[in-house]
């Protein structure tokens, strides 16, 4: 799968993106893309789920290919947050694209 080139922007640019997930409105803050099992897998934080901002701060893993209609966030730039370990094991070997710190 091709990873649409929002989410390469997004993530060097530190910028939000809206997408759907599994048909949910979402806005992500994208850190990082990485394979798993032959398929390219994005985590990032989310940041509103159906217009609401969630309960926690978490990372989440998205599968590339549940997620559709991916844009830029209209003036939504994040911070890199201590949920993000680019020096998790998952990542070693398998990044493909990640956000600086």
């Amino acid at each position: 799968m091709q990873v649409p080139p929002p989410l390469f922007e997004a993530i060097a640019l530190k910028k939000c993106v809206n997408a759907i997930y599994n048909k949910t409105d979402m806005t992500l803050a994208p850190q990082i893309l990485y394979t798993k099992h032959g398929e390219v897998h994005l985590d990032a934080i989310p940041v509103k789920k159906r217009g609401e901002p969630p309960r926690d701060l978490k990372l989440a893993t998205f599968k590339l290919i549940g997620l559709s209609d991916i844009e830029i966030a209209d003036g939504e730039i994040f911070l890199t947050d201590q949920v993000y370990d680019p020096a998790d094991e998952k990542y070693d070997g398998v990044t493909v694209f990640a956000v600086e710190l």
